[in-house]
C-alpha cells in the first residue's frame, strides 16, 4: 500500500508520512512545518506558528502541531507530501525543521483526528 491510499493521510498522518518520506529518500530532503493564517474567527495555526518560532529561536521549550508536515526535494523547489506535490498557495508561513523536530512534534496528541494513529507503529 502507498502512502496515498491511507484513508485521511493527510488529516492527521502527514507527519509521520514525512518521516517515511524521508527517510525513504536517504534524508536529503528539508522537513517543513506549515502553517496557515485563518480568516475572521479562525486562528488558524497561529498558535502553533508563535509557539514554535519561540521554540526555533531557543525561547520555548516545547513545539507545537503545526498545520502541515512536508518536504522540501532536495536541489528543488518542489513541496511534496504523501498525496503528491503540496499547494504551497493554502499556506502562509513555514519553517525548515529536522529530523529531530519532526519526531519530537509526531509524539504529540493534538494532530487531526481523522487519521488513525493507532494503526501506525512508531
Amino acid at each position: 500500500m502507498e502512502l496515498k491510499d491511507i484513508p485521511n493521510i493527510n488529516q492527521g498522518g502527514c507527519g509521520i508520512a514525512a518521516l517515511k518520506m524521508y527517510i525513504e529518500r536517504g534524508k536529503k530532503d528539508q522537513v517543513v512545518f506549515l502553517y496557515n493564517k485563518g480568516y475572521m474567527m479562525y486562528p488558524g495555526d497561529m498558535p502553533a506558528f508563535y509557539n514554535n518560532e519561540r521554540y526555533f529561536k531557543r525561547e520555548s521549550a516545547t513545539l507545537q502541531v503545526p498545520g502541515h508536515v512536508c518536504l522540501l526535494e532536495q536541489g528543488t523547489v518542489n513541496y511534496i507530501d504523501a498525496l503528491g506535490e503540496t499547494d504551497m498557495s493554502n499556506y502562509d508561513y513555514i519553517h525548515f525543521a529536522s529530523e529531530a523536530n519532526l519526531r519530537q512534534i509526531i509524539k504529540i496528541k493534538s494532530w487531526a483526528k481523522l487519521f488513525d494513529r493507532n494503526s501506525v507503529q512508531l
